[in-house]
This record gives C-alpha cells, sequence and structure tokens, in this order.
C-alpha cells in the first residue's frame, strides 16, 4: 500500500466564469469542489492506476469532514488526524474565454506541536503495510521548516518521497529521503541561482543525490523530466499535447513513479510511467484527475532517453 501525505489539505473550488472581469458581477457557468492538495492528488492518481492507497495529514472542520467523505466516494481510503480550526478551500476562476486561470489560496488552521506530535505517532502506526510514503505539498502554520525532516526521521524502514519546496525542500533532504522530486523553479530557489538548461539541471541533481537522496526526480514541465540514481541518468520526453491545465502534472509523475517502485519496476519504467500519468493529468481540467485511458495511450509514446 502507498501512504500520501498532505498536511496543509483543502477543498478545492474551481468556477468556470466567461471573460472574468475584477470589480463587477461575474456569473459562474460551473462550480466544482473537489478534496484538494498535493499529496490527495498523488493519491487520487495512484488510486486510478489501481494501487491500494491511504490518504492522511491534519484536517479540521466541516471543511475537514468533507474532505474525507468525497475521498470515501472516490474509493480512497484516508487515515486524517482532526485538529481544531478549519481546512482551507483553495478558489479557481477558470476563463475559457481569455484563457486565464485566477486563484485564491486560504491558509487554513494552525498545528499546534502537541498535534505534530501526536500526528507524528499515528503516521507510524498506520504506515506498518506502507514500504513507500509520499509528503507532499506545503507545510500548515504553526510547524517549524524541519517538520517534514522530523516525519522522515520516524519512518526510517520506509522509501520516503519529498515533493515539497523551500526551507522545508532543504531540511526535508538533511533526512535523507528515498526520492525528491523538485521542478526548475524549485531548484533555482533551492540553489539561488538560475537551472535551465540540461548541464545545469544534471548538476543540481548529482549535488542532490551527493546529500543522500537515492533518487533525483526533476520535473521540466512540457520538455519532461530527469531522473538520477547511482549511475542511472535518464531523460523522459513527453508526446506534444494541447494542454488543458498543468496544476497537478507534478503529482500525477510523483504517482506514477510510486506505483511502479511498489510493484518492482526500474527507474526508467518507473520514470515513463510517471511521465505519461503527468501528460495525462495535462489533459484535464483537475488536479490529479489523468484518466487511465489517457495513461495507456501515451505510455507508449514517452521517450527514454539514457543520459
Amino acid at each position: 500500500m502507498l501512504t500520501t501525505v498532505t498536511l496543509n489539505a483543502a477543498v478545492d473550488v474551481t468556477y468556470t466564469v466567461e471573460n472574468f472581469a475584477l470589480d463587477q458581477v461575474n456569473r459562474a457557468a460551473e462550480k466544482k469542489e473537489i478534496p484538494g492538495g498535493k499529496g490527495i492528488n498523488v493519491a487520487r492518481v495512484a488510486n486510478t492506476l489501481g494501487c491500494p492507497v491511504q490518504a492522511t495529514g491534519f484536517v479540521a472542520g466541516q471543511t475537514g469532514r468533507f474532505i474525507k467523505e468525497k475521498l470515501a466516494e472516490e474509493g480512497i481510503s484516508n487515515n486524517f488526524f482532526e485538529i481544531q480550526g478549519e481546512s482551507r478551500r483553495c478558489l479557481a476562476i477558470i476563463d475559457p474565454v481569455g484563457n486565464t486561470q485566477t486563484e485564491l489560496l486560504e491558509s487554513g488552521p494552525e498545528v499546534s506541536q502537541a498535534s505534530f506530535a501526536a500526528f507524528q505517532e499515528h503516521l507510524v502506526s498506520i504506515t506498518a503495510k506502507s514500504p513507500i510514503v509520499a509528503f507532499s505539498g506545503s507545510l500548515p502554520g504553526g510547524l517549524p521548516a524541519d517538520a517534514y525532516a522530523k516525519l522522515i526521521q520516524s519512518l526510517p524502514e520506509k522509501k520516503v518521497i519529498l515533493d515539497t519546496s523551500g526551507a522545508a525542500l532543504k531540511e526535508g533532504i538533511g533526512a535523507r529521503p528515498f526520492m525528491v522530486k523538485p521542478n526548475e523553479d524549485e531548484l533555482e530557489a533551492f540553489f539561488g541561482r538560475p537551472v535551465r538548461d540540461l548541464p545545469e539541471v544534471l548538476a543540481a541533481g548529482e549535488y542532490l543525490l551527493s546529500l543522500g537522496v537515492e533518487v533525483v526526480v526533476i520535473s521540466l514541465g512540457a520538455r519532461g523530466a530527469v531522473a538520477l540514481s547511482g549511475e542511472e541518468r535518464y531523460l523522459a520526453t513527453p508526446p506534444t499535447l494541447e494542454p488543458v491545465s498543468t496544476v497537478g502534472c507534478g503529482d500525477s509523475l510523483v504517482a506514477g513513479m510510486a506505483v511502479s517502485f511498489l510493484t518492482g519496476k526500474d527507474l526508467a519504467d518507473a520514470l515513463r510511467l510517471g511521465s505519461a500519468c503527468g501528460a495525462a493529468n495535462a489533459l484535464v481540467p483537475g488536479a490529479g484527475e489523468a484518466k487511465i485511458a489517457d495513461i495507456n495511450c501515451i505510455l507508449p509514446q514517452v521517450k527514454i532517453e539514457k543520459l
């Protein structure tokens, strides 16, 4: 079983508004509400791939109950830890005429040190049958930058995947997770300098490997992704597609790789499936909603090049 961790879970509310404009009345043609957050996106795609998965993290209040109920309706097992307050709602206004997306993100509840300590015990308990645990997304208020590092250290026998940014990424890498998946912007923030062309990307990945990370996957948007581990170096290039939305593509990449590793696939095959999942996610408006038919269609079209 795969366990995904979303410490700052949310409800994603998407409004479709043609010709959206500020400072005037706008009427929504459509409204959609689903559980959101990067780890939840990973869980959703893993579930689409037929992998047993459970989602966990912090939830609070009525919004938290909605998250749990809707995931259960999707067939995704969840074992969230409840805290005081109210889980956040993230609003997105999509204008299909102007081809724009405007977002308003709430901050969510603060997590006390007592709640974090209790969650740490909770996580250890519920992951007894999970060889792989994926941590994704930002840290909620109240938690220090080393929160992911502490959680990773509490799971010494697990293959931990870490997908975050900023100080949380730097501190988390110090705990030597099995895999990290930064994108180009996150790498630039990490190193404090541009990381754009392939030699720069590979050099950055080599450095992360030197810190004790076993697998480094760097997502490059439409250009694909690079994976490094040991002496292996691969570039995955997906087919050219017309994207509907790129939100959640990195999470879908993580899901495909996690499922591959759970089933004993090697790095090249894991990168191929992850890339297919990420590309398939770009074909739909929702994050983590890649369709299995699209994944299966794209999979043989993903080019894997050994570097």
